[in-house]
């Protein structure tokens, strides 16, 4: 998904940028006691020609121009439409942020979406003509980055926050807590992914996880409640990241992942099916990042071992060139099974 803000509207007479892949076209407006402006909007939510993908929720909003009796514009200047009940749509879903009647977001269906809306628009004097324009964006404004007390916000300046701190050089936010954030479109926003939360809400579709702001469908990832994690909470990669014959921890994750300890495979056990744990044999199980055997768990000459936990015996076994071979678990002395990594952080 995109990580920079866009912007795109379309007049009867202008085309939107062929590079976008975030269309509206205007089709008309009534001049009634309730004006209603009525346009398609068009984008996709998978990679096109470039590259480019957009989310599936996007935020919608209108300004308009009241036009004179003479059909003139003059005195009169570009203001934020507000608007009135639900909008609707052809396909897709508008929902309204409460409180906030500068603008409505749009749930796309599956993929590439192509929506007819329909508005009502509450600030527009009765029977009264009037340009207009309608805009989208599929990034809501939100703090990319925390340090030092010191958040980087992201948007279409002025920010509007509230926390307990204040805005300086007009995108930095001196403060520990962002409770609220909206930018010039009125978008409701947030602390952003990957990004310290300080117990704050997370941006609109993110999730706290320990101590940051996770995009768990980005990331193809779950969370699990987990007392062996400091803060109690684990995320967990939905997908296995590949087989491995050597004891190598934090090798075939992605970056900021790693393998996880035999305690947080214990959390895993009991919804190992949930989690699809696939790879064969789960009988000898996934790999841990811990070396070494202790106590029940010795397996090894001279404590120089991996551990893996077997899913289906509930155990731990040893792992590793210097294994002995010859104990409960009769594992071969030169081990040649290929298995399991999840990655976790």
């Amino acid at each position: 998904m995109k990580k920079s803000f866009f912007l795109f509207a379309m007049l009867a007479s202008v085309a939107a940028s062929a590079q976008s892949h975030i269309n509206i076209q205007m089709l008309g407006a009534t001049y009634t006691a309730l004006p209603t402006v009525k346009f398609s909007v068009s984008w996709s939510s998978v990679p096109v020609v470039d590259g480019q993908s957009h989310h599936a929720k996007i935020w919608v909003w209108i300004d308009f121009l009241k036009v004179n009796v003479d059909n003139t514009t003059s005195g009169n200047t570009w203001t934020r439409a507000l608007i009135s009940g639900t909008p609707t749509a052809t396909s897709g879903t508008p929902t309204r942020e409460t409180g906030n009647d500068k603008g409505f977001w749009l749930n796309g269906v599956t993929g590439s979406y192509s929506e007819t809306v329909t508005v009502s628009l509450s600030n527009i004097p009765a029977n009264t003509k009037f340009n207009w324009c309608a805009y989208a964006s599929d990034c809501p404004p939100n703090a990319t980055s925390y340090s030092g007390g010191t958040y980087t916000l992201k948007g279409t300046p002025p920010f509007t926050v509230t926390g307990n701190g204040t805005i300086q050089n007009g995108n930095q936010y001196v403060g520990t807590c962002i409770n609220s954030l909206t930018d010039a479109t009125s978008c409701p926003g947030g602390i952003g992914r990957d990004v310290v939360h300080n117990a704050c809400p997370c941006a609109p579709g993110l999730t706290a996880v320990g101590s940051y702001c996770r995009d768990l469908v980005a990331d193809e990832a779950t969370v699990l409640s987990c007392a062996a994690v400091t803060d109690g909470v684990l995320e967990i990669k939905l997908n296995d990241a590949g087989l491995t014959k050597t004891w190598n921890p934090n090798s075939l994750c992605p970056s900021g992942w790693r393998w996880p300890t035999i305690a947080e495979l214990k959390c895993m056990q009991p919804v190992h099916n949930q989690l699809n744990l696939k790879y064969p044999p789960l009988n000898y199980g996934y790999w841990s990042s811990e070396s070494g055997c202790t106590g029940v768990d010795v397996q090894c000459a001279n404590n120089n071992c991996a551990k893996t936990w077997k899913f289906v015996a509930n155990t731990c076994g040893c792992l590793a060139s210097t294994c002995l071979g010859n104990k409960s678990y009769s594992i071969p002395q030169k081990e040649t099974l290929d298995l399991g990594v999840r990655c976790v952080r």
